[in-house]
């Protein structure tokens, strides 16, 4: 499982312009980062068998936190008069 993980790291690193070759980026990838991957893969194991459950499966949705954005003052109103809870979503 580590080295599926560092090695598609180190897929998306020289697709996304990484000058090294692919051999150099995932001997320099794992010696920088393939002691901390590990820990994360034997973390979520034990978390997994906690929880009694898959919980590193693919049930799990990726966010996305973007900056606050300025909100017009129509929608504010709009919030205030309707909790977030009774808005259609």
């Amino acid at each position: 499982m580590v080295a599926h993980i560092s090695d598609t790291l180190v897929i998306i690193l020289v697709a996304a312009g990484c000058t090294k070759s692919h051999e150099e980026t995932y001997r320099i990838f794992t010696q920088k980062f393939g002691e901390r991957i590990s820990n994360i893969v034997k973390m979520s194991s034990r978390l997994n068998k906690a929880m009694g459950e898959e919980v590193a499966s693919a049930d799990l949705w990726p966010t996305n936190a973007g900056p606050p954005s300025r909100i017009s003052r129509h929608k504010r109103k709009i919030r205030k008069e309707r909790p977030y809870f009774a808005r259609p979503h």
